[in-house]
């Protein structure tokens, strides 16, 4: 039996690159639930923003799916990349905004995210509709509120939640970005950011005519960038004594076009 549990980025949302101060999001949030014909009791209807988070199978084997909104409450983004010169990779047109009352999820998300990490689950599959390993490529990402990634790779860590993986999407492309467990604002384990977009309106033709993404910067990418029609896949091998988790993208027929290999032994800190 299938199901879907769903999240929205910025145009389901309603406007290009839009945050808080898009205007109409209330009413998409009523369309969002009605489209996706949500329960009368689900929370979402008496609360502001899309996120939720539900825990699927028995314990040993519990996967936790939570799904943040990065829109809702998110603060204004701030201008100020420009292109680089030929040879340093392409950068968009957002700049880091470091205002300290800046934010993506908001208060109340955060506090109700904080109590999610403390649920019992061996795997986190954490999605959000902009990536949140990268933050060099200036075009939408949580690197353009660095003191809020930071915030949120500190409550992985306060929390103690083993086995967070991000999911996203947003860029028309599809990559693998990871974060080393001894990074500066690492978790003691690896974060891995699995970036696959989009279904319907890839980058590819605009790639083959232009360089724009082809030497797009990301010092955390892991292997090569996929331009053309894609969707992710999360694969779990229960039955191997140290579960094995595949990351993966796959283009339009199904093949794996990116993947990386993980146990869950190493989405935990070392002892």
């Amino acid at each position: 039996m299938y199901s879907v549990r769903t999240t929205w980025d910025d145009h389901d949302y309603g406007g290009n690159d839009a945050g808080a101060e898009y205007p109409k999001k209330k009413e998409s949030q009523k369309l969002f639930l009605d489209f996706f014909e949500a329960p009368k009791d689900d929370p979402r209807w008496s609360r502001e923003g899309v996120y939720s988070a539900q825990v699927f199978g028995p314990p040993g084997k519990r996967v936790q799916l939570i799904l943040l909104d990065a829109r809702y409450f998110r603060s204004p983004l701030k201008i100020g990349f420009k292109p680089g010169e030929p040879g340093d990779g392409f950068r968009g047109k957002y700049a880091p905004n470091t205002h300290k009352d800046a934010t993506v999820l908001g208060e109340a998300q955060w506090k109700w995210l904080e109590e999610q990490l403390k649920v019992p689950a061996e795997l986190r599959l954490i999605g959000s509709g902009v990536q949140v390993v990268p933050d060099e490529h200036g075009s939408e990402m949580w690197g353009n509120f660095p003191l809020e990634r930071k915030r949120l790779f500190k409550l992985v860590k306060d929390t103690g939640a083993n086995g967070v993986v991000f999911l996203t999407g947003d860029r028309h492309l599809a990559e693998i970005s990871r974060l080393p467990a001894d990074h500066t604002d690492g978790v003691g384990y690896t974060l891995f950011d699995v970036c696959s977009s989009s279904p319907n309106t890839p980058s590819g033709n605009f790639t083959k005519t232009k360089v724009r993404f082809a030497n797009e910067i990301n010092s955390y990418r892991v292997g090569l960038t996929y331009f053309d029609i894609n969707f992710g896949t999360v694969l779990i091998d229960w039955e191997q004594p140290d579960p094995v988790v595949r990351l993966q993208v796959r283009e339009e027929s199904g093949q794996v076009v990116l993947q990386q290999r993980v146990t869950l032994r190493q989405l935990r800190p070392k002892p």
